[in-house]
């Protein structure tokens, strides 16, 4: 199976021109499925250019979000909207949503959003401000009460995320299959066994 692997497109950014040339591109690829790790749009227009994109791809789209995807939105709304949007549009696959994917009888599929959760470096001491904390309606709201509060927020999404891949992941390699290809916010990693 041929995989087209896509990251940071901010296709938001995009004239709808410029969007068709490069879906035009991808199509160029010849793949079987496509493979996005996350920063697509922000909230406002997330479900119509992922809607916009697999109608004129016409392939599957394994999709996880990245922070931008939550820019102008609140998280729950988001995820409400992917989710009902995936169960109509037969192409979509929000992987958090659907956990484990066999794309092929020896090959499986697995993937999370992902979140900075200011473990590493020094937080404390950073006068670093990520946009997310004024861009995302629940960090923002988190950040009004203060610093930590913000972190804890983040590390809240994070958290969970991390533990529904280490879940997804256990379950994955129970089925004994010879790869495993793990999709996260900008990654993209694959195990393979023997």
């Amino acid at each position: 199976m041929k995989l087209t692997w896509l990251t940071d497109i901010h296709l938001d950014f995009l004239e709808l021109d410029a969007r068709a040339a490069f879906y035009q591109e991808i199509l160029n690829t010849n793949s079987d499925a496509i493979l996005i790790s996350g920063d697509i749009a922000h909230a406002t227009c997330l479900v119509d250019i992922l809607n916009e994109i697999a109608n004129v791809i016409q392939k599957p789209i394994y999709f996880v979000l990245g922070n931008h995807d939550y820019y102008k939105g609140q998280v729950s709304e988001v995820r409400k909207s992917i989710l009902a949007q995936t169960q109509i549009h037969d192409r979509l696959f929000w992987l958090p949503a659907l956990g484990i994917q066999k794309l092929t009888p020896n090959t499986i599929l697995i993937g999370q959003d992902g979140w900075a959760d200011g473990r590493l470096g020094d937080y404390q001491n950073s006068n670093v401000t990520l946009r997310d904390s004024r861009m995302i309606t629940d960090l923002f709201q988190a950040k009004t009460l203060g610093k930590y509060q913000l972190l804890e927020k983040m590390q809240q999404l994070a958290d969970a995320d991390a533990l529904q891949l280490h879940n997804d992941l256990i379950k994955a390699v129970a089925q004994h299959p010879q790869q495993i290809i793990v999709l996260t916010k900008n990654e993209l990693i694959k195990f393979l066994q023997f």
